[in-house]
């Protein structure tokens, strides 16, 4: 008999993000009995206010370059993240406003534009090349940014609403039958031969497999099988609706900009006509609340000097996962699986890695008709 309070689950994901969704939503369709524990509170959160970048290229990393090799499997994992997300999303019908407005990188000194010559090169030689190369001249036609020298544009960006494929997603995960516990923190996860027990505080979730979707549950892993995430901060402000010229100095058309480096600056208009600027501010951890919006007008008012005292409306920090080589660490081991890491490369990588780590959990990761699902040929029901 099953003590009170205790409830059981084929599997339980801890973490109600982009990846536990995605997750969740893949074994659901397969037929599998979910329980989601969401450590975030109802209301907006955090992922509501990410910036929507369906990253188009493998980020830069706090610790620099890694081996041409490693690089292009980036790239690889990068470019197949957006193009299952599309199919995600238009298979279910999630909608979630994606667009393609095109992103420029900006390089901001000479060193930087070499850098950023180097990588337009690279994705030129694609068949499937959507990029071209912006002078100076070139840029000041599309921002009146300062500092930027030169620039790369990408057509192939994506931009998606991300309060709104969130909401997508949780509903077509509640229709499935998964259930979402919101508000509620796993304090620790105990293995046993038969099954794995969540301990949620005042109740007890068994399951058959726990999934750790969440980088901040990272500590629930043993450590024997715990894969190294470095942690760095970033930060968000959106400003007050901005007169029309004000929004034509920024962008004169829709569009996202970036800076090349790992502690880059990123910026772009709403819709509504609001100035969203983010920054790592130089990657710093914990960075103290009081002095975020301070920070992030400072690194704002090196772009467009006339913003430095803007009315700002809200500021969003958040710590993202690094991995070494810049790809999500995604896999299992008895009844625990994870997948975390995403290097700040945007919200397909998030998704991509849920449908990755459902296919380890099914034992469909080497099955040609599910692979497909996740890389390419087909899509999963």
């Amino acid at each position: 008999m099953r003590a009170p309070g205790t409830r059981t689950a084929d599997v339980a994901i801890v973490g109600g993000g982009y990846t536990g969704l995605s997750a969740a939503i893949h074994l659901a369709e397969q037929g599998a009995t979910v329980e989601v524990c969401d450590a975030d509170p109802p209301g907006d959160v955090p992922s509501a206010f990410n910036f929507g970048s369906v990253a188009s290229v493998a980020p830069a990393l706090p610790r620099g370059p890694i081996s041409a090799a490693q690089a292009q499997a980036a790239e690889r994992t990068a470019a197949q993240a957006i193009a299952y997300l599309k199919r995600f999303v238009d298979s279910r019908n999630l909608a979630c406003g994606w667009a393609h407005p095109g992103h420029i990188t900006l390089a901001c000194d000479d060193a930087s534009a070499v850098q950023l010559a180097h990588r337009f090169e690279y994705y030129a030689a694609r068949q499937d090349a959507r990029v071209a190369w912006l002078d100076a001249q070139a840029v000041t036609q599309e921002t009146g940014a300062a500092r930027a020298v030169a620039g790369l544009l990408n057509l192939s960006f994506a931009l998606i609403r991300p309060r709104a494929l969130r909401d997508a997603m949780r509903m077509r995960a509640t229709t499935l039958g998964v259930r979402i516990r919101r508000g509620v923190c796993v304090n620790a996860v105990r293995l046993a031969p038969g099954a794995a027990a969540l301990d949620l505080g005042d109740a007890t979730l068994d399951a058959g497999t726990v999934l750790v979707c969440a980088e901040d549950a990272w500590p629930l892993l043993p450590a024997d099988l715990r894969p190294p995430l470095e942690r760095y901060d970033t930060h968000l402000l959106a400003t007050r609706i901005l007169d029309d010229a004000t929004q034509r100095c920024i962008s004169r058309q829709p569009r996202a900009y970036g800076t090349l480096s790992a502690d880059k600056d990123y910026f772009r208009l709403d819709d509504s006509g609001r100035l969203l600027f983010g920054s790592r501010l130089g990657l710093a951890a914990d960075f103290p609340p009081a002095g975020v919006e301070a920070a992030l007008r400072a690194r704002l008012a090196a772009y467009f000097p006339a913003l430095e005292h803007v009315g700002v409306e809200h500021v969003w920090s958040a710590p993202l996962g690094f991995t070494a080589l810049g790809v999500p660490h995604v896999g299992t081991a008895g009844r625990m699986g994870w997948c975390g890491g995403y290097c700040g490369s945007g919200i397909a990588t998030a998704v991509h890695g849920g449908a990755a780590l459902a296919a380890h959990v099914l034992g469909q990761a080497d099955d040609v008709a599910f692979h497909d699902s996740i890389t390419g040929a087909g899509e999963a029901r």
